[in-house]
């Protein structure tokens, strides 16, 4: 079985003004479409955690300029934005002891939302199987890639 997962990119940052501006320049200068990301901050250093619409051209190009940056798998999870919805997500992987080591999310249309999930190299199979079991929805890499994010109406 292939895994559904997508190509997050972790942009480790010296935690000083303007860091965050200068990468984010170099993907726009590339025509690289930043897809969702976030970031977090412990003491001197950040890391940035971005799903691009081109992740090889991206890591090939922030490698180029010296940035260190690592590319990490992780699952794309699809369920409709309801009260509880993240917290049966946590429970399923909870109750078979999966590790979520990071996870962020959002609100796409049609009260769908978008769950993030990095876990241990070594439960990827086993968080799969469990999603699969769980009838707990994956986006397919393509799809995700294919994003539009606009604003247009």
């Amino acid at each position: 079985m292939g895994l559904k997962t997508v190509t997050q990119l972790d942009v480790f940052l010296k935690n000083t003004s303007g860091q965050l501006m200068k990468v984010t320049k170099w993907l726009y200068k590339k025509k690289i479409q930043i897809l969702a990301h976030t970031i977090g901050v412990q003491g001197d250093f950040g890391t940035l955690k971005i799903i691009v619409r081109e992740p090889e051209k991206a890591l090939k190009y922030l490698k180029k300029k010296n940035i260190m940056v690592t590319p990490k798998k992780v699952f794309c999870v699809k369920f409709k934005s309801e009260p509880g919805g993240l917290h049966r997500l946590a429970s399923t992987l909870g109750a078979e002891n999966i590790d979520i080591k990071y996870i962020y999310g959002f609100i796409l249309l049609n009260n769908e939302s978008m769950q993030v999930i990095e876990v241990d190299d070594e439960n990827m199979e086993k968080t799969a199987e469990i999603f699969e079991k769980e009838g707990i929805r994956l986006y397919e890499p393509e799809s995700i890639y294919k994003l539009d994010p606009s604003c247009d109406s």
